[in-house]
C-alpha cells in the first residue's frame, strides 16, 4: 500500500495574523464614521425631523424644534392653528413630499435685523411639493439650524 503525498496548495500571501488585525480596525473605523455625525449631517437630520412632523400634521412636535427666537414669533397654539389653517384648510393640501439639501455653515447670521447674531448657523435648503385643491405646487425655502443649549434648533429668516 502506497501513500500518496497530498499536495499543498499555495496559501494566501496575506498572513492570517494581518487579517485578524486589519478587519477589526476597518470595522471600528467604519462604525465610528457611521455613528459620528458631522454638524452638517446633524443639521440636515434636524430639518428632516421637523418636516416629518409637519408631514404628519404634528405641528406641536415641529414647534418644539424651534429655536427660542422662533418661539417668540409663534406661541405653540398659534403655530398649530396657523399651519393647519394655511396648508390644510386653505390650500387643501393634506400632505406633501419634501427633500432636504446639503447644509452649509454660515457665520454671524441673524434671523431679523434686530435679532441677536448667531455663529455657526447651518443653512439647509428644503423643497416641498404639494398636491392641493389649487393644483400641484413647489415651495423652496432655506431653513437655518443652530445648536442651542446642546440641541439643534430650527430658525426661519425674516430679514
Amino acid at each position: 500500500m502506497k501513500f500518496r503525498r497530498r499536495r499543498r496548495y499555495n496559501r494566501s500571501p496575506i498572513p492570517a495574523q494581518l487579517f485578524i488585525i486589519v478587519v477589526p480596525i476597518a470595522l471600528l473605523l467604519f462604525a465610528f464614521s457611521y455613528f459620528k455625525s458631522s454638524p452638517e449631517t446633524a443639521a440636515e437630520k434636524t430639518v428632516s425631523s421637523f418636516y416629518q412632523h409637519e408631514q404628519n400634521n404634528d405641528f406641536a412636535s415641529s414647534w418644539e424644534l424651534f429655536h427660542p427666537q422662533m418661539k417668540t414669533i409663534f406661541t405653540k397654539s398659534d403655530y398649530i392653528r396657523y399651519r393647519n389653517h394655511i396648508f390644510v384648510d386653505q390650500l387643501g393640501a393634506k400632505t406633501f413630499d419634501y427633500s432636504v439639501g446639503e447644509a452649509k455653515v454660515l457665520s454671524n447670521w441673524k434671523m431679523t435685523e434686530q435679532a441677536e447674531s448667531l455663529s455657526e448657523v447651518y443653512e439647509v435648503p428644503v423643497t416641498q411639493k404639494y398636491k392641493s385643491t389649487f393644483g400641484n405646487f413647489t415651495h423652496q425655502q432655506n431653513i437655518y439650524v443652530v445648536k442651542n443649549e446642546g440641541e439643534w434648533r430650527i430658525l426661519w429668516s425674516y430679514d
